[in-house]
């Protein structure tokens, strides 16, 4: 399973557009988030529970939204996976 929430972590980051690039391990998430001045990155951490799809994440500047549009994203295509009959993360089937 943990392919699949590679997938659709990837999936969610391109759709929204200040994710740079992210990279997981496990149900951990790293992006790296372009600056509202596009000169630089800044990094974000997500921890998503493989059981519920639920996440812990920090990231440096209070208020950012792209964070918050990512892990929405990332839950809604779990929601969606699991609607469509594949099997939800940490999942017997």
């Amino acid at each position: 399973m943990e392919l699949e929430f590679a997938a659709i972590v990837r999936a969610a980051a391109e759709s929204v557009g200040k994710i740079m690039s992210v990279s997981t391990s496990g149900y951990t998430v790293e992006a790296k988030i372009r600056s509202n001045s596009g000169r630089g990155t800044w990094t974000a951490y997500f921890e998503f529970d493989e059981e519920t799809g639920h996440c812990h994440y920090s990231h440096p500047y209070q208020g950012a939204t792209a964070p918050l549009f990512f892990i929405e994203e990332v839950q809604r295509r779990l929601g969606d996976a699991a609607a469509a009959g594949a099997q939800p993360p940490g999942g017997t089937g």
